[in-house]
């Protein structure tokens, strides 16, 4: 049984009689004990971090599960709560999805990719960002020289000038979490935590910051897409599934109105992974979508939405129509979580970097928009 407590995801298992078995807690890997961190740098330095939980069965004693991943292997880490190693388990995967580096070269090939009016595989401009932003999580625009940035463990929007090519300005929000996207709506700021709890941040070019929250109670565990619209519209996109809906693959788009205390619930789009292979190459048959980042294109209307998992890139209508899929080539594309919008078209992706080594870094893909003609 999954579910939320004081601002985390836990998962209780229980036998047919009811018993309580165990719980995990999921944790960042910022807040491990650093001997942990530091023998992980030292010994598994080549591998990387997926998840990383507290657990704690019946009859023992707590420990740290720590799970690393490289190309087709997984390894599970388990550490007592003083940072010892007790033992290692080393997984083979056996089935591969989109994330794979396998697929053929031709998948990404510019005439059988490209979304009409972008070249998806020819970024007009590449910004790498510092070492802050190496799990950069979320972009939005505040002006034409102006990003805003969150990345995914800390309380903070990074204010990057792309003129200058630096953070610019950081304004401090909240604590330690899983921040995943920010929206703005030309006064504030709006930051998405993955339990959907929202952040109001306004004054934020000022020493008056105001801070305020909202949680949407939508019955999804792990949401990671923002998006503010005219008329006040706000939506969220879910990267787990519906508690309630039978079908574990669909993942939905939340769409809320401004009302006088908050947001509420007005629509909910559900994405159809089925109409999503469809749209996809000839001999791609297994995806795993799961929304990172959603925006409105300010032009066609249409829903764009990002899955970084499996590096997909889909289009819809407003009623969740699929319109097209696109694969995103891993060489380019190294984990692709924030999209947006400039008012003429043009279009920000940004990818999270290669923790620990800062290779690939964290950066952000331009897009010139060419009106829909290739």
């Amino acid at each position: 049984m999954e579910f939320l407590y004081e601002g985390r995801q836990h998962e209780a298992d229980y036998d047919r009689e009811g018993n309580w078995m165990a719980t995990e807690t999921e944790i960042s890997y910022t807040e491990l004990p650093e001997s942990i961190i530091e023998h992980i740098q030292e010994a598994y330095h080549e591998w990387e971090i997926d998840d990383v939980e507290i657990v704690k069965k019946s009859g023992a004693k707590k420990y740290y599960e720590i799970e690393l991943v490289q190309d087709e292997k997984e390894m599970i880490l388990f550490y007592t709560m003083k940072g010892v190693l007790e033992k290692t388990e080393t997984i083979v995967r056996t089935v591969t999805v989109v994330r794979s580096d396998s697929i053929p070269e031709d998948v990404y090939r510019e005439e059988d990719s490209a979304h009409a009016g972008y070249a998806l595989t020819r970024p007009d401009v590449t910004m790498e960002m510092p070492v802050e932003l190496l799990e950069i999580s979320g972009v939005e625009i505040i002006d034409d020289a102006t990003i805003a940035c969150v990345q995914d463990e800390k309380g903070i929007v990074y204010l990057y000038d792309t003129i200058e090519k630096r953070i610019s300005r950081t304004i401090h929000f909240g604590n330690i979490g899983d921040y995943e996207d920010i929206a703005y709506d030309g006064g504030n700021l709006y930051v998405l935590r993955s339990d959907a709890r929202l952040y109001t941040i306004g004054n934020f070019l000022t020493d008056n910051l105001s801070v305020g929250t909202q949680h949407f109670v939508i019955g999804c565990l792990n949401n990671e897409g923002l998006f503010h619209g005219a008329g006040g519209r706000l939506i969220i996109a879910s990267k787990s599934r519906l508690v309630k809906d039978s079908n574990a693959d669909n993942r939905y788009l939340f769409v809320f109105e401004k009302t006088g205390g908050g947001f509420g619930e007005k629509q909910r789009i559900k994405l159809d992974p089925d109409a999503i292979r469809e749209k996809l190459p000839a001999g791609i048959k297994k995806i795993k979508f799961n929304p990172s980042a959603v925006a409105i294109h300010p032009l066609t209307g249409e829903l764009y939405v990002l899955s970084a998992n499996d590096r997909l890139l889909v289009v819809c209508d407003e009623d969740g129509g699929i319109v097209s899929a696109t694969v995103l080539d891993p060489k380019l594309y190294f984990q692709p979580e924030g999209l947006a919008f400039f008012r003429n078209g043009d279009m920000l992706i940004s990818n999270e970097g290669k923790k620990k080594t800062n290779n690939p870094p964290g950066n952000i893909l331009l897009f010139r928009y060419s009106g829909g003609e290739e």
